[in-house]
């Protein structure tokens, strides 16, 4: 059996006590309740974790997205202060969600940015009479984990580890930056989104012009290969995952307009379908996905650039106009983290913008403030990359005035203390309309435009977290 701990900055998140507490529970049969404000569809995911199931299965049987069901995990993790499914199992069991040990998911089915993993080869039974046999089997796996932890603590103290207990990422000599096979071809403006275990690129413009040249990434081997064209050829786009579909609306067609159309990518089909138009034509926006709805933030509407936002409810096929942005903008860059969504940069068609406005639809649909400001960017840029990992939130490249490139170095946003701090630098340059992807570990950074202006095939990876695996023998 083996148990892996994620690291972030060479800290492991694990926390031991909620082991301790757990067997404490479980031996002494100590009730417990809810104290700590999970929602009822919280507490349903959570009773499916403890059963075994996976995101995708969880995702399919409560009918939303399995990007839904990792946002949600998060805030369970966070709520319960548990750092993995285990302990996340041993609270669930504590508060009577169930009765039973649950079959353990594989690696893949069970890795959440941030969190804990474990997995088995062959699925440890459960004797649902047997008291003593489930004590001895969680008190060794928390004896085992806690004596390396102790070791391990002891081997930092004596500075073997590491010289000090705080690690700035900014000046670590950990060389995270690495490259990938390069893109099929030059591009830029165009749109990357993951489903199950490759990455589906969709391309916008190239050498040679607007393309809907469509390729399938595989991270594990590095390769690419080509799919179905996009049916429309646009470029300024943007795309999200919603259940097993890929959504890609809008975008800046081959004469320069922006296009209204919503097409949706099915991978297992490798097929397109065109879906309803959106109320307004669109390019240069910034879209997010959040509960299984898709939200599309300003963007430039042919004549000038707009606030508006539009969200985009898929069982229905129906558009819904929302609260409209603070300000104006283009081409700025949309995350989701928890309930809410970050809003990031952008231009105003005169200026690039250093906003953080966060979108909370909760609250918008309730007829509630919809809008709040967080810290501003270190400097304003637009046509930048995005993503989030760990909810922390990366953004790289983009522009800074019309003619100068944003530095070659990654900013991270910590949306829980509000700060940003600028993170590892990298030799091989900095672009802008390129595309930025959150993978298990890594975050992948495509395509985009040089300071030459020439359309660039570049593929670079940021490790942005470390893993370990450390065996555990259940005897």
């Amino acid at each position: 059996m083996r148990h892996t701990m994620i690291i972030t900055h060479r800290v492991i998140i694990f926390n031991p006590q909620f082991f301790i507490n757990s067997i404490r529970g479980m031996v002494y049969n100590i009730p417990m309740t809810n104290e700590n404000g999970l929602s009822k569809r919280e507490l349903d995911i959570l009773e499916l974790v403890a059963t075994g199931a996976s995101n995708k299965e969880i995702a399919q049987q409560l009918v939303i997205s399995p990007n839904t069901v990792k946002v949600h995990l998060r805030n369970i993790f966070t709520k319960i202060g548990v750092t993995s499914r285990t302990e996340a199992t041993l609270y669930a069991m504590k508060i009577g969600l169930i009765t039973g040990l649950p079959q353990v998911s594989t690696p893949d089915e069970a890795m959440e940015p941030g969190t804990a993993v474990t997995s088995t080869q062959a699925v440890l039974p459960w004797y649902r009479n047997s008291t003593r046999i489930t004590f001895v089997a969680i008190l060794s796996i928390a004896l085992l984990t806690i004596g390396g932890l102790i070791g391990r603590q002891i081997w930092i103290n004596s500075g073997r580890l590491y010289p000090t207990e705080t690690i700035n990422p900014a000046v670590t000599t950990i060389d995270r930056w690495s490259t990938g096979s390069d893109l099929p071809i030059p591009c830029e403006g165009m749109a990357i989104a993951g489903y199950e275990r490759l990455a589906y690129f969709i391309c916008g413009k190239t050498d040679t012009g607007v393309t809907g040249k469509t390729y399938a990434f595989d991270p594990s081997a590095d390769t690419w290969v080509e799919c179905a064209p996009k049916p429309t050829p646009v470029s300024g786009i943007q795309a999200v995952l919603i259940g097993e579909r890929i959504y890609v609306p809008g975008g800046t067609l081959p004469d320069g307009k922006p296009s209204d159309r919503l097409e949706v990518y099915d991978p297992r089909q490798d097929d397109w379908e065109i879906l309803t138009s959106i109320p307004q034509p669109r390019s240069g926006y910034a879209l997010a996905e959040l509960e299984g709805h898709l939200y599309l933030f300003g963007g430039w509407d042919g004549t000038r650039i707009v606030d508006t936002v539009f969200e985009y409810l898929p069982v229905e096929d129906t558009w819904v106009e929302r609260s409209s942005l603070p300000t104006p903008r283009s081409q700025s860059a949309a995350v989701t983290v928890g309930s809410k969504i970050f809003v990031l940069g952008g231009t105003d068609g005169t200026q690039p913008l250093t906003n953080n406005d966060v979108y909370f639809p909760q609250r918008d649909q309730n007829g509630e403030s919809a809008w709040e400001q967080k810290a501003p960017l270190p400097d304003g840029r637009y046509a930048m990359g995005a993503a989030t990992m760990v909810d922390a939130i990366y953004v790289f490249g983009g522009k800074v005035d019309q003619d100068e490139l944003a530095p070659a170095r990654l900013l991270q946003y910590a949306p829980d203390k509000d700060t940003w701090i600028e993170a590892d630098a990298t030799e091989q340059g900095t672009v802008s309309g390129l595309a930025m992807l959150a993978w298990q570990t890594q975050l992948h950074l495509l395509g985009g435009i040089k300071a030459d202006s020439t359309i660039s095939r570049q593929h670079l990876i940021y490790q942005a977290v470390y893993t370990i695996q450390v065996p555990l023998i259940i005897r």
